[in-house]
């Protein structure tokens, strides 16, 4: 039998009772086949982290959706369980780089394709994800978030 792709991308191992009910932002387009990784926008909003987020506030556990789709439901109304354990690893695919064992230990950045989110692996503009492990030939990283790229609400 070969080999074959992980079908299931999200938290491996982490604390769930550190996690929040998370408003998410008008159009947001949420995933499965890739990582949810959010940051939160001038609204107070959780919208889904690209390569020019600076910031990172936790990963969304959910189905996928398009929030705009929820027929009703301003922005912010529809909410989803945001995992805010900076401890946690998450399993998320590979968008662009190889994966070496060197990048354990080293920052990445996010990136989307499509609609699909994942890491930049030789990408550290941002420094959102930490590697912990990974797979080239599967195409998937182990990450977990980077704390001092935290969001913090400023006003």
């Amino acid at each position: 039998m070969g080999t074959r792709k992980l079908l299931k991308y999200g938290l491996v191992r982490g604390d769930m009772s550190k996690s929040v009910n998370a408003p998410i932002g008008a159009d947001e387009v949420i995933t499965i086949t890739g990582s949810r990784f959010v940051t939160q926008d001038g609204s107070g909003n959780y919208e889904i982290c690209t390569a020019s987020s600076a910031t990172i506030a936790g990963h969304l556990e959910c189905e996928a959706f398009t929030a705009a789709a929820v027929e009703g439901v301003a922005a912010g109304g529809d909410r989803r369980l945001m995992i805010i354990d900076f401890d946690a690893i998450f399993r998320i695919p590979i968008i662009s780089g190889t994966y070496t064992d060197a990048q354990i230990g080293n920052c990445c950045d996010l990136v989307v394709s499509g609609t699909q989110q994942g890491a930049a692996v030789t990408t550290n503009s941002h420094d959102l994800l930490v590697i912990t492990d990974g797979d080239a030939t599967e195409a998937w990283v182990e990450v977990r978030m980077n704390a001092a790229k935290r969001y913090t609400r400023t006003t």
